[in-house]
């Protein structure tokens, strides 16, 4: 995986799944903690990684294997976790559909 060009004493994890709307709030955020001094993994969706600012260094992009589209596929009828009561659960069912 890319490695940021330096040693940050902070680091950040962020992770968005959904669409361009999802997506873009993530992004903003990452720039304001790379801003901060923060070294920033941010995951997106390999349709909106193009979000993402590839010239901030302190920022590495990491592209889900999957889109917006194949996400939106299995919102409504996941195989894993419908039905539980934690949405949390059906969540997760989706995106292990989408990664197959």
């Amino acid at each position: 995986p890319p490695q940021h060009p330096h040693k940050m004493t902070k680091t950040a994890l962020l992770i968005t799944v959904g669409s361009r709307g999802d997506a873009e709030p993530f992004v903003s955020l990452a720039q304001s903690l790379s801003e901060e001094g923060y070294g920033v993994d941010l995951f997106l969706q390999k349709d909106l990684s193009q979000l993402a600012d590839t010239e901030d260094k302190n920022v590495v992009v990491h592209e889900l294997p999957f889109t917006q589209m194949d996400f939106y596929k299995f919102v409504g009828n996941p195989s894993h976790g419908k039905g539980h009561p934690n949405p949390r659960v059906s969540f997760i069912g989706i995106i292990a559909d989408c990664i197959g």
